[in-house]
C-alpha cells in the first residue's frame, strides 16, 4: 500500500507544487483541479481503484478548466538603437512632461515644456531634429502664469493645467484661445498633464486625474481619483476613489504624508484607464464611464510584502527623502499600443553607498535601482527585468512606433550629459 500511495501522490504533489510556483508568477492556478487530484488519489490508493484514479487525472489534466495563463517568462532587452534630443543650457533634463504627439499623418514628434525658460518643444523622434518651439507667456493679456505641464492636441491647439484649478487652450502664437476656471467650483481638485498622468481626450471629454483634497473637511475618502470634463458645456463626472482602505485610514490626520503614499500613476490603453498606486500591489482598471472598477495582481519578485512606511511628524525633510530613496513600492505603469504590452515601475529596497548622495538630484534621476513588470494584453505578468544601477531613469521614457525608450539621463552615469535628452531603445525577448 505504502508504494502504490508513494506512486500516485508524488506526481500529484509535484503538480501542487509547479501550481503554487505558477501562481506566485500570474496569479492564476486552478487550485479546485488539484485539490480534486488529491483527494481521488486517496480515496482510489484506498480503495485500491488504481486504473480508475489514473483515467481520473489524465481527463482532468486534459480538460479546458485546467489551462492557464502561463507564458514563457520575457525580459527587456537593450539594443543598440539610440535617440538624442539636443538641448540648450537653460533646458534642464529633469523634466516630466516629456510625451509623444502624433499628427494627422502619422508622424510622431517628442514634445515636453520647459518652465524655466516658458517654452513647448518640439523635435522629429526619429532623427532627434528640433522641429518647432512655441514662447508662452507667464504674464500680460496672454500670461499662464508658472505651469508644469502640458498636453498637445494638434499643432496649433496645446492645453496647459494652470495654478488655481485653471486649463489654458493656447495656439500656436501662445495666444489664449480659452480659460476654464474652476477655482470657484466644488469638487475639482486640480489639473495635470505629465507623462505619468497624461490627459486623456477622447472626443469632446478630457479626463484627468484629481489631487487628494487636504485637510480636516475634505478627507481622502470623498476626493475622486479621476474627472470627466465635457470641454464644450463644461459639466463634469467624478469616478470614485480609488485609494485602497489601508491608505484611506493611513491617511486620516496626516496630510503631510499623503504625497508620498498616494503617489498614483495612470495609463491609457484605448478603451479603459489603468492605474498603479504607490502601495497596492493591484494594477486598477476602471471603464471610461466609472462604472466597472477591476484589479489585477502584478508584483515584482523584487519587492516581498508591501508595507507603508511610516513618516512621523517630527520627520525632518532630509530623512523622507531617504525614505522616498530607499523604500520599496511601486511607480509608473506604461501601455505599449504598438507590442501590446504593459511596463509596470518597481523599486526594491535600496542600500545607499554613501551619505552623501543629492537627494534633489536621486530623486529627479528615479532613483540608484529599478526593475520593470513586464505584462502581456490582459495584465498577466509574463516577465521582469532589473536595471542596472545608476545607469538608466526610471522616471523618463516614452513609447513609439519603433519601441520602447529609457533614458539614460541618470545623474550618476558616467555618460550623463546637460546637453541632451538621450534615450536607450529596449525591447521585449522571449528566454
Amino acid at each position: 500500500m505504502r508504494g502504490a500511495t508513494r506512486r500516485i501522490l508524488l506526481p500529484v504533489c509535484k503538480f501542487w507544487n509547479s501550481n503554487v510556483s505558477l501562481k506566485k508568477n500570474t496569479g492564476v492556478v486552478n487550485q479546485k483541479i488539484v485539490e480534486i487530484c488529491v483527494i481521488a488519489a486517496w480515496i482510489m490508493v484506498s480503495s485500491k481503484h488504481l486504473t480508475f484514479f489514473i483515467v481520473l487525472f489524465i481527463a482532468l489534466a486534459s480538460c479546458k478548466g485546467f489551462e492557464t495563463n502561463t507564458v514563457s517568462e520575457v525580459s527587456l532587452v537593450e539594443t543598440s538603437d539610440t535617440v538624442c534630443f539636443n538641448i540648450t543650457p537653460d533646458v534642464r533634463t529633469y523634466n516630466h512632461s516629456f510625451q509623444v504627439f502624433t499628427d494627422r499623418d502619422g508622424k510622431e514628434y517628442a514634445t515636453f515644456l520647459n518652465r524655466k525658460t516658458a517654452q513647448i518643444f518640439m523635435y522629429d523622434i526619429t532623427g532627434g531634429e528640433p522641429v518647432k518651439v512655441v514662447n508662452y507667456h507667464k504674464e500680460g493679456p496672454d500670461g499662464i502664469g508658472v505651469v508644469y505641464s502640458h498636453y498637445m492636441k494638434s499643432w496649433n491647439e496645446f492645453l496647459i493645467p494652470g495654478q488655481n484649478r485653471t486649463i489654458y487652450i493656447l495656439d500656436s502664437c501662445a495666444t489664449i484661445r480659452e480659460k476654464m476656471d474652476f477655482s470657484q467650483v466644488e469638487g475639482v481638485t486640480g489639473f495635470e498633464s505629465y507623462a505619468f498622468n497624461p490627459f486623456v481626450i477622447i472626443g469632446d471629454t478630457l479626463f484627468s486625474y484629481q489631487s487628494v483634497r487636504r485637510g480636516e473637511n475634505h478627507g481622502i475618502q470623498d476626493s475622486p481619483t479621476e474627472i470627466a470634463l465635457n470641454l464644450k458645456t463644461k459639466e463634469f463626472v467624478h469616478s470614485p476613489n480609488l485609494e485602497s482602505e489601508e491608505i484611506k485610514n493611513y491617511e486620516i490626520g496626516k496630510v503631510e504624508t499623503q504625497s508620498e503614499v498616494s503617489d498614483l500613476n495612470k495609463c491609457f490603453n484605448g478603451k479603459s484607464l489603468v492605474y498603479s498606486y504607490a502601495y497596492n500591489e493591484d494594477l486598477i482598471v476602471m471603464s471610461m464611464d466609472f462604472k466597472d472598477i477591476s484589479y489585477k495582481k502584478a508584483v515584482s519578485k523584487y519587492i516581498g510584502k508591501l508595507k507603508i512606511p511610516d513618516f512621523p511628524e517630527s520627520m525632518d525633510f532630509d530623512e523622507r527623502r531617504r525614505q522616498f530613496c530607499t523604500n520599496p513600492y511601486y511607480g509608473r505603469i506604461v501601455y505599449d499600443p504598438y507590442r501590446k504590452y504593459y511596463y509596470r515601475f518597481a523599486y526594491p529596497r535600496t542600500e545607499l553607498e554613501n551619505h552623501t548622495e543629492s537627494w534633489y538630484d536621486l530623486t529627479q534621476s528615479g532613483r540608484n535601482e529599478f526593475s520593470i513588470i513586464i505584462l502581456d494584453e490582459d495584465l498577466n505578468v509574463i516577465g521582469e527585468t532589473m536595471f542596472p544601477r545608476d545607469r538608466f531613469r526610471s522616471n523618463l521614457y516614452f513609447v513609439c512606433k519603433d519601441g520602447f525608450y529609457i533614458s539614460c539621463n541618470h545623474y550618476k552615469n558616467p555618460g550623463y550629459t546637460d546637453d541632451a535628452f538621450q534615450f536607450v531603445k529596449f525591447e521585449v525577448k522571449g528566454k
